[in-house]
């Protein structure tokens, strides 16, 4: 029977298509946050306008904590994240309500390498104009 064999394959291979990152905020955006505000946190291709890969909507409140993002987050079929693709992650601190970006948003980016970097620290430290 091959289907145990091809059953732990696809689960190996989707776990290594994961982003790991440590959410943290730059100090002196600290004093804008409430409690309670909705932060996304997602993956794209770079320079992608589309749709995400992965995406999670949490709150304010986990900001300081470890969020992944795998193919399980996937927002649209047959886009998911795969194993060693260059993705951008992003977290972003939504006044709106929005995952589209709002001026007086708080925002943070970073590149990596999915499945192979580790957990990474990722700063909200700008502002969207």
């Amino acid at each position: 029977n091959a289907s145990p064999a091809g059953t732990s394959a696809s689960i190996q291979g989707s776990a290594a298509a994961r982003v790991t990152v440590n959410i943290h905020i730059a100090p002196a955006l600290k004093a804008r946050l409430k409690s309670e505000t909705p932060l996304f946190v997602f993956a794209r291709e770079p320079d992608s306008r589309g749709p995400p890969l992965a995406a999670k909507r949490l709150t304010s409140d986990a900001i300081g904590t470890q969020v992944q993002l795998s193919a399980a987050d996937s927002v649209m079929p047959g886009r998911a994240l795969t194993a060693g693709q260059r993705v951008s992650v992003i977290a972003r601190v939504s006044f709106s309500g929005r995952p589209i970006p709002s001026a007086g948003d708080l925002y943070g980016e970073l590149s990596c390498d999915v499945g192979h970097d580790g957990a990474l620290d990722l700063v909200i430290d700008r502002v969207q104009e």
